[in-house]
């Protein structure tokens, strides 16, 4: 539709009023498809925890939450934590770099609570792997607690390797990986 230059301003109004309203009116049909399916990608931080969602071309969205640790010089990963919900019920993930001597395990300890250590499952080419699945008394003290003690042992030298994780905003960000779930 062309709306003429001789149109007075009131005519011209009335005419982009009927342009922007055919659109509008057309817009709720196109976006019923892609609330069904949600983004192909999602971003969002919660302080020091990021919730993401991908969906892989034909397949399934998979959400989870992360905090990597850099190293403040290089920028290189020494660690990264992820979360993710499954049927069987929450994963919990840690990549560790090479490096490590891997029978020691990685011990961790909410606040100042308890130290666990977790066995070592398989290295792949970014680095080692450790899975496992927390129970609700351990959520629970992640979801209260203000750090995560984590302790690694190098293999040349077997000395400690300590760092403390953040657990701020991990409760809102397991809240909307939760409603995300659901979703």
């Amino acid at each position: 539709m062309t709306i003429p230059r001789t149109a007075s301003p009131s005519a011209r109004s009335r005419c982009t009023a009927l342009v922007m309203g055919l659109v509008a009116a057309a817009l709720p049909l196109s976006s019923v498809a892609a609330q069904d399916a949600g983004p192909d990608a999602l971003t969002e931080v919660y302080r020091d925890w990021t919730v993401r969602c991908a969906t892989p071309d034909g397949g399934e969205r998979r959400c989870w939450m992360t905090q990597v640790v850099n190293q403040t010089e290089t920028g290189e990963r020494i660690l990264q934590i992820e979360i993710a919900l499954s049927d069987d019920g929450p994963l919990l993930a840690f990549l560790t770099p090479f490096g490590l001597h891997l029978p020691s395990g990685l011990d961790i300890a909410i606040d100042e609570g308890t130290v666990r250590t977790l066995a070592f499952r398989t290295c792949l080419p970014r680095g080692c792997l450790i899975e496992e699945r927390p129970d609700e008394e351990e959520l629970s003290a992640m979801r209260r607690g203000q750090t995560m003690s984590v302790t690694m042992v190098a293999a040349q030298n077997e000395n400690a390797v300590n760092m403390e994780l953040s657990l701020s905003g991990f409760s809102a960000a397991y809240n909307r990986l939760s409603a995300l779930r659901q979703s």
